[in-house]
């Protein structure tokens, strides 16, 4: 049983005519599953080369299929990361305002459509299933999370808390307790908030690293007229306010955010933990669950993850690595897989090395640029690479297949020794990244780990 799951928008690379305020898509990707298993995900940024791609995940489809060697015509589902009702909704209100498309076709035929024109093959639309896009972030997490029940809460533009259980077929249901749809959105707060830091729409995770050296006392008067916390685990926001934080900064420079902008970041970073407690405490208590599942776009905030796992208010707490919008595309495959009563083994995920192998390809890469550069092959790699960090070099390391996340996790890194401070700059020009604008992490031996970090007790690594 074979089922691909899709995440992104519907526009081919060369165009742009799908994306609208209302259906901005970002972090396109492809996931491959086999009776409930991923045998091949890969994001289409790692591919098309842009950034949080917005576009129909060709690439990443074409890169899944290869790697099981399968066509199109072989699979048995195709499913997309959005109710289908929602995205003719969306449809409709685009060919209002854009009266020179002439295909109108509905969402089940234009992905239809789109799919055979960039595979080159047609796909029958009774194969293709559509899925409420905050489910396939619950089904991501919960069906890896190795728990048979869990609470499980979804951070995004319309996120919620659900209660998750797996039955005795191995399916896992899914019970909203708590909506947080767009008016209740945490995601929402910060995108509100993201261009007073001078930052777009998609920088959330510059303005949670420059909370770390912010005083969430300067802004924290202001942000008491933007939420509020109500008894047994609600809350309100009160986003039509955020207007009164003009004139209150002054406007980023070339030289990078200011202290104002970092306090203002501080603050945010405050409000959204505070709110993230307050609904969890309520509901460990209400519901009596130990276990907690995190996913949606603005849970990769590492800083709230890791108080959440030192409060000691769960046993257990489990982060999808592919907590962002490329980890739809893996939750709508499962739920389509668990449709056609293929659901995901019970088992805690521990990689996702899913994406195309380096070792069959990069041999062919390097030899179109022999005349740039120079190939050799040490005897020794870890020693020699250990020897050139120690001398100073950044090194690009690069082994097996790619990571399905956002973050690296060793297997496509750029390494540099910790100690000179002056490298953490080193490492973001080489990147091409702001300074400071992504965290950097410590690679260490597992078991050296307790005596460097401060880990809750209990926690194994």
């Amino acid at each position: 049983m074979l089922t691909l799951g899709l995440a992104g928008g519907l526009d081919p690379v060369h165009e742009a005519r799908l994306d609208s305020p209302d259906n901005f898509t970002y972090d396109g990707a492809a996931v491959l599953v086999e009776d409930g298993t991923v045998v091949a995900a890969v994001e289409e940024s790692r591919v098309d080369r842009i950034k949080r791609s917005n576009k129909f995940p060709s690439a990443a489809i074409r890169t899944c299929l290869e790697q099981r060697g399968v066509t199109l015509g072989e699979l048995d589902r195709v499913a997309y990361y959005a109710q289908e009702e929602l995205a003719n909704q969306l449809l409709a209100r685009l060919y209002f305002a854009m009266p020179d498309l002439e295909l109108r076709l509905d969402a089940r035929q234009l992905l239809a459509a789109t799919l055979g024109r960039e595979l080159r093959a047609e796909i029958d639309p009774a194969k293709l299933r559509f899925f409420q896009h905050k489910l396939t972030h619950a089904a991501g997490a919960i069906a890896h999370s190795g728990f048979d029940e869990a609470l499980i809460l979804i951070l995004d533009n319309s996120g919620g808390l659900f209660l998750g259980r797996r039955e005795e077929s191995g399916a896992v249901s899914l019970q909203e307790i708590l909506p947080m749809p767009p008016g209740k959105s945490t995601t929402r707060l910060f995108q509100s908030l993201l261009p007073f830091l001078g930052l777009g729409p998609l920088d959330d995770h510059q303005a949670i690293a420059m909370a770390q050296t912010g005083d969430p006392a300067t802004f924290r008067p202001l942000f008491q007229n933007l939420y509020e916390l109500l008894p047994d685990g609600a809350y309100n926001l009160r986003l039509e306010r955020i207007g009164q934080l003009v004139g209150k900064l002054e406007p980023r420079g070339k030289g990078g955010p200011g202290q104002q902008h970092r306090d203002l970041a501080a603050t945010l970073q405050e409000v959204m933990e505070g709110i993230v407690f307050h609904v969890l405490q309520h509901y460990r208590q209400a519901t009596g669950q130990r276990n907690l599942c995190m996913a949606g776009g603005i849970v990769e905030n590492s800083t709230t993850n890791g108080r959440v796992l030192a409060s000691g208010l769960f046993d257990d707490v489990f982060v999808h690595p592919s907590a962002n919008d490329s980890g739809c595309a893996l939750g709508a495959a499962l739920l389509a897989s668990e449709e056609a009563g293929r659901p995901t083994p019970r088992r805690r995920l521990q990689q996702v090395d899913w994406g195309s192998d380096a070792g069959k390809s990069a041999g062919a890469v390097l030899e179109r640029w022999e005349g740039f550069l120079t190939r050799e092959r040490p005897a020794a790699t870890v020693r020699h690479t250990a020897e050139l960090l120690a001398g100073g070099a950044l090194v690009g390391w690069v082994q097996g297949r790619s990571e399905f996340c956002s973050r690296s996790l060793g297997n496509r890194s750029v390494l540099a020794d910790p100690r000179p401070a002056e490298n953490r700059a080193r490492v973001d020009a080489a990147l091409k990244r702001p300074a400071g604008s992504v965290p950097v992490t410590p690679a260490v031996l597992e078991e050296t780990a307790a005596e460097l970090f401060a880990l809750p007790e209990g926690v194994e690594v």
